[in-house]
């Protein structure tokens, strides 16, 4: 099956439910169908072929759905992209998958293209949805397409390819910084639809909000289950005022909600959802690499009757590697649960071998998640897909997904994340993962958010440097906050200096920017003695 036949399938099922809300606008799952092929069919009608990379620039909207499911109707490979990247960016993205075709609206188009950032070679062809079209060019003589995807086309004939071929290139820093363009499968979203829908129960009754970007992995999963299922989803373009996110909440009578800690934290924090009728609510789903305790209890004291999902993942795995089913929330709300089905996953020390009960390993996954690699880069991909650690298992064709996630695993099987082994700081004989004292720190009463990373020391090499948001209407007292550190870590993860801050820059998806953090001026630090 490719991706695209979960909307084919959907339409075909359920054509007048509901499919994308946005405003006052709503697509059924038939009327979303037509627009996805309009899409097929005007990338076909500028000369498309199989495995072509078209990059798409956005803004969240139906139309954005609709072009997703209508480049790999038509077989093509999507570049879904961030339409607020600097221009420079998404011209090097561009570049480096070869892209001959972009589809984007006006907005996100605007002045992408100059003089001295002109197109690159490989791009053949620009379709503007809904813009002018026909003698409109930009620098590079690169003709500028009208694409009317609200007309009818004639139904394109099926593409020419199969489930292991490649079906996305999405772009991602991780914890490098670096760019890196992750490699999926039709086989592997459509697997991971299957897998994440059952444990979520979704049914075609469900009514699912979007707040996460459809660029995201995480955000993409999202419409991908909901499509796959036949249930609506209702799209959020901004965060920004919490209370508008709920007025949708209430208004469409959703049922799931997917975020990552820092959405519900603005929910709890800055919303007046205690007295709205979020009666409808069924399920919240967050993922990250470890969600607070003291958030995950908030959420349970507030909605009480909402099972909660606690998963992991990270976008060389197709967004999701585990899950904590929600009966276990309360006993051990710090995991990440166990593998999510049709995924395996080992534990493994430096040695390569399995490592014992409570000891710390690389995790280790295989399944149909794994990625096919990183586009243009086979000496990152060789790295990171290796031979399965036990050919007795697996074929020798085989490859797994080393993560670079460092977890342990207790005696029932359950994961706990450590951190990334590329974020180590090693300060004297001690080695600290950062993410062990941010979880500590989050703890405190008050913290909002926090940011542990490595400081240069010429006495110990390196030592912990906390960076911390508090909560509103909350004093941020440095010696308080320092004896608070003290009562919850051993000495040697007790931060050197912490930095209190009204907020913390992030990406577009929410995730902490550190490299940022420490090349700003910080106001004066509380210093532990």
């Amino acid at each position: 099956m490719l991706v695209h036949q979960l909307l084919i399938r959907s339409a075909s099922r359920h054509p007048s439910r509901p499919a994308v809300i946005h405003g006052a606008e709503c697509f059924t799952y038939a009327q979303l169908g037509e627009a996805a092929n309009a899409f097929a069919w005007h990338l076909l009608s500028q000369g498309l072929s199989p495995g072509d990379r078209v990059v798409t620039l956005f803004e969240k909207s139906p139309a954005n759905v609709a072009a997703v499911f209508g480049v790999w109707q038509a077989g093509g490979v999507l570049v879904n992209l961030n339409h607020r990247l600097p221009a420079g960016m998404i011209r090097r993205i561009m570049e480096d998958c070869q892209a001959g075709f972009l589809v984007a609206d006006v907005p996100s188009l605007g002045a992408l293209f100059q003089d001295d950032n002109p197109p690159p070679p490989s791009l053949r062809s620009l379709l503007v949805a809904d813009g002018p079209g026909g003698d409109g060019r930009i620098p590079g003589a690169v003709a500028a397409e009208r694409l009317d995807w609200r007309r009818a086309r004639p139904a394109v004939p099926p593409p020419s390819r199969i489930s292991i071929d490649l079906s996305t290139i999405i772009y991602t820093s991780g914890s490098t910084g670096r760019q890196k363009g992750v490699m999926l499968s039709h086989l592997s979203l459509v697997d991971h639809v299957a897998s994440v829908t059952a444990y979520l129960k979704n049914v075609p009754e469900d009514r699912l909000i979007s707040v996460l970007p459809l660029y995201f992995g995480y955000g993409l999963s999202q419409l991908l289950t909901a499509v796959g299922v036949g249930a609506s989803l209702s799209l959020v373009s901004s965060f920004t005022f919490p209370n508008e996110v709920v007025d949708v909440l209430e208004r469409d009578r959703i049922t799931g909600l997917a975020g990552v800690p820092s959405h519900f934290r603005m929910l709890l924090n800055y919303s007046d959802l205690r007295r709205r009728d979020l009666s409808s609510l069924r399920y919240f789903t967050l993922s990250g690499a470890r969600s607070p305790v003291s958030l995950v209890r908030q959420l349970r004291r507030t909605f009480p009757e909402v099972a909660i999902y606690l998963m992991f993942g990270q976008t060389e795995s197709t967004i999701r590697i585990s899950y904590l089913d929600p009966a276990e929330v309360d006993a051990r709300p710090s995991s990440i649960g166990k593998p999510m089905p049709n995924v395996q996953v080992y534990v493994l020390g430096d040695d390569g071998r399995e490592v014992g009960v409570g000891e710390v390993g690389e995790l280790v996954c295989r399944g149909t998640n794994v990625m096919m690699g990183y586009w243009g880069d086979p000496e990152l991909t060789v790295s990171a897909l290796r031979d399965h650690p036990f050919p007795e298992i697996g074929p020798a064709s085989e490859k797994v997904l080393y993560t670079g996630d460092l977890v342990r695993r207790d005696a029932q099987g359950f994961l706990y994340f450590v951190g990334r082994k590329d974020e180590m700081i090693k300060s004297g004989a001690h080695r600290i993962f950062p993410s062990e004292v941010e979880f500590a720190l989050q703890e405190i009463e008050g913290v909002g958010e926090v940011a542990v990373v490595a400081e240069r020391d010429e006495t110990l090499g390196e030592v912990v440097v906390a960076y911390v948001v508090t909560r509103p209407q909350v004093n941020s007292d440095p010696r308080a906050f320092l004896q608070q550190c003290r009562q919850r870590l051993p000495a040697y993860m007790v931060p050197r200096r912490v930095y209190f801050r009204d907020a913390l820059p992030k990406t577009a998806t929410g995730k902490i920017l550190k490299a940022q953090i420490t090349g700003q001026d910080p106001r004066a630090p509380a210093v532990s003695p």
